[in-house]
């Protein structure tokens, strides 16, 4: 009635680690669990729940973590790692799904707090499960570069829920507009490396992945997005990896016609550099609602939400 699992995988090979590291690896669980295996292009996503009272149904749990697959599908072609383990743990607390944290270093593994109950529209509407697996696909980086561990998930997430019409293009740039700015240099902002503020931090983050995607859709006249650099990177191991950033951004920047992302890391990481909002949602034509039709990138707008089959305005 015991179980053993890490995020180490069932399989894998022996991972050598000094003392000071091994807090750094994936979580391990031994005890009276339940481990749901969830296969997926690539690899396969374990949940690991307690075994008695727990506030999701199968079904729930079953299409909750099929929605997150499809859209880490629908980010990187495949999942970035061969097995990652979810670890589900009830608090008692709140209901809902609370918070979620993702370690590496030799694995993936995914830790999330659930409340007392958690209830289907929490489970369809959540983020969190998308947002920790997005983290898988990024190599571990320098503490400095935090921001684009954590601006990385939270740029991509409402992207793939708007690629799969699970969120409407006017929804998506509300949000955008709304959020963006807390990721703007404040008054003794040092530049992304040197500013570990929380804005700085998810929003800086995000606002660097955002700047990358408009430079990158502009570039390739909407041909080619940041989807394409990220997944020029999966080679690199994932999260299961330490890598450095400058590498990483080479990397990905190989994906593209002439480099966008280390260019664009040079100027923002010692300086307090960001976008022209307003004039970039002029540009887009999101300023307000109903979208511009005419503005001046109103096309690449539009192609913003290209994926799974759909155009901007499809019903999902």
């Amino acid at each position: 009635g015991r179980v053993f699992i890490s995020g180490l995988g069932p399989d894998g090979a022996p991972v050598m680690a000094t003392a000071e590291a091994l807090d750094q690896g994936p979580e391990a669980a031994f005890g009276p669990f339940r481990i749901a295996r969830f296969p997926a292009r690539g690899g396969t996503v374990a949940a690991v729940a307690p075994v008695g009272a727990f506030p999701l149904t199968e079904a729930q749990e079953t299409r909750w973590f099929r929605t997150a697959l499809r859209a880490l599908e629908d980010a990187y072609g495949r999942l970035p790692l061969p097995w990652t383990a979810v670890y589900l743990l009830p608090t008692g607390r709140r209901d809902g799904i609370l918070f979620g944290s993702t370690r590496g270093a030799g694995g993936a593994s995914i830790v999330v707090l659930l409340g007392a109950r958690v209830s289907d529209a929490q489970v369809d509407g959540d983020w969190i499960l998308t947002h920790e697996l997005i983290h898988t696909a990024l190599p571990d980086l320098d503490p400095r570069h935090h921001w684009l561990e954590e601006g990385l998930p939270t740029y991509l997430e409402p992207l793939l829920r708007l690629r799969e019409g699970r969120e409407t293009p006017e929804a998506f740039w509300a949000a955008l507009r709304a959020n963006l700015p807390q990721g703007e240099p404040a008054s003794g902002d040092r530049g992304l490396d040197r500013t570990p503020t929380w804005g700085r931090t998810y929003w800086g983050g995000a606002l660097f992945c955002f700047a990358a995607d408009l430079r990158i859709r502009e570039l390739t006249g909407g041909r080619q997005t940041l989807l394409d650099a990220v997944r020029g990177v999966l080679p690199a191991g994932g999260i299961a990896t330490e890598g450095r950033l400058r590498d990483l951004l080479r990397q990905a920047d190989r994906s593209l016609p002439k480099p966008v992302l280390e260019p664009l890391y040079e100027a923002w990481a010692d300086a307090p550099e960001g976008l022209d909002l307003a004039a970039t949602w002029a540009r887009l034509g999101v300023a307000a609602s109903p979208f511009d039709p005419r503005a001046p990138l109103a096309g690449l707008r539009r192609g913003w939400g290209l994926g799974s089959g759909r155009l901007e305005g499809t019903a999902p």
